[in-house]
């Protein structure tokens, strides 16, 4: 899967420039119904969800289970939050894809798709009832808007600079963990319970690299370590929920490599990051189109580094895919 996605879009870079076009269209066009599909879910209560997940594994998503007597035999209950859950999943996709869609259809003159992909995108993903995606977006909508400033968008020195303080990013992040943990814990207690509990796990997840910071615990060892069943102290007084202190991986891109493949590991991470950065900046000649790429830049790495485990195999691959589409359409855009 993760190859297929890499491999199989990236081809169509070396393929003549009348097939480019049209895997370019076809990649837009996909990008646009990821948008209208997120916000159809969100609107209507997950209708495409419930029907794949019904008719592929025989499961059925309830606001309550029903009693054991009333319940078929042929399919398995759920509640409904897990299905909220899974919805999550589109919804990051969908916040890398706004931007950068937006940008290209307003850098081509369609103003008006340009506004009704952000509106149709912005509103799927203020929906969902997870806050990263949309914690994301706004994060990257503020670094697109700062890269339209001429003086700063167009200075090859601060595509360097912006390189360079994400892969220093990287390397200090357990440091930063840390820092914020005890910095923030106070501020962070009155805020949302998920707020606190993920600068909690990234604080404890420290705690190990500094155990092993060279070469790391291996490729997957956060499950193991998460399987030891510590929980955290109490973070929010009075609150019955025990705070699991490492839930299969940290929910941080820079802290699990780490974790798992130590120094090392990180500085190849933060170099990889760096020739990344450096990539998208330069990729588009046009301001629009330039901001719009580092806009949905940005918002991968903030999910990245808020949600999902670095090893998901489907996270992987659905970072492949999108950054290779919009390698694809914004390659017309491109003077050089």
């Amino acid at each position: 899967m993760v190859i297929t996605a890499i491999v199989l879009p990236a081809l169509c870079l070396t393929q003549s420039q009348k097939t480019q076009d049209l895997a370019a269209r076809w990649a837009l066009i996909a990008s646009c119904l990821v948008l209208v599909l997120l916000l159809i879910e969100t609107l209507f209560d997950m209708p495409l969800l419930r029907t794949a997940r019904y008719y592929v594994n025989g499961e059925l998503f309830v606001n309550g289970l029903p009693p054991l007597e009333e319940r078929r035999t042929d399919v398995t209950y759920f509640q409904e939050l897990y299905l909220a859950n899974r919805l999550s999943h589109i919804a990051s996709i969908a916040a890398i894809l706004v931007l950068p869609i937006a940008g290209i259809l307003w850098q081509r003159g369609q103003r008006l798709g340009a506004v009704a992909a952000f509106a149709v995108g912005c509103a799927g993903v203020a929906l969902v009832p997870t806050q990263t995606p949309m914690l994301a977006l706004g994060l990257g909508l503020a670094v697109g808007l700062i890269m339209l400033i001429p003086k700063i968008g167009q200075s090859r020195r601060l595509g360097v600079a912006l390189a360079a303080l994400v892969a220093v990013g990287v390397v200090t992040s357990p440091w930063l963990a840390q820092t914020a943990y005890t910095a923030l814990h106070d501020a962070l207690a009155s805020s949302d319970i998920s707020i606190i509990h993920r600068v909690a796990i990234w604080d404890y997840a420290a705690g190990f690299i500094a155990e092993r910071p060279i070469a790391g615990y291996g490729i997957e060892a956060a499950r193991t370590l998460g399987r030891e069943g510590a929980n955290l102290a109490e973070l929010v007084p009075g609150h019955p929920y025990a705070f699991q202190a490492l839930p299969l991986h940290p929910h941080n891109a820079s802290i699990q490599i780490w974790l798992e493949l130590g120094g090392v590991g990180a500085l190849i991470f933060a170099l990889f990051m760096f020739a990344m950065t450096r990539t998208v900046h330069a990729y588009a000649d046009q301001p629009v189109a330039r901001a719009a790429l580092m806009a949905g830049l940005v918002v991968g790495l903030a999910v990245a580094h808020l949600s999902y485990g670095i090893w998901q195999y489907w996270w992987v691959a659905s970072l492949g895919m999108i950054y290779a589409m919009l390698a694809l359409i914004f390659a017309s855009e491109r003077t050089s």
